[in-house]
């Protein structure tokens, strides 16, 4: 479903979630998890993330970066 290219970057940006985790960083863990749901759908041209035989149009996606900003009052 993704070419190399396409893996590489979702097998970073896991990386990245796997690195919060092991570090307790939630929030961080979280933000990292949307970002690479983001890339899923994005190298995947849109396969829904939860069921893959399900192809979905383009969404507007929910801004995790700017509610975690504005939840920690910056």
């Amino acid at each position: 479903m993704v070419d190399t290219e396409g893996f590489k970057k979702v097998d970073a940006a896991a990386q990245k979630v796997k690195n919060n985790v092991e570090l307790g960083n939630w929030r961080s863990a979280t933000q990292e998890w949307s970002n690479t749901e983001m890339i899923i759908l994005e190298k995947t041209d849109n396969i829904d993330f939860y069921n893959i035989l399900t192809k979905q149009p383009p969404l507007r996606f929910f801004n995790y970066q700017k509610f975690f900003k504005n939840k920690s009052g910056t």
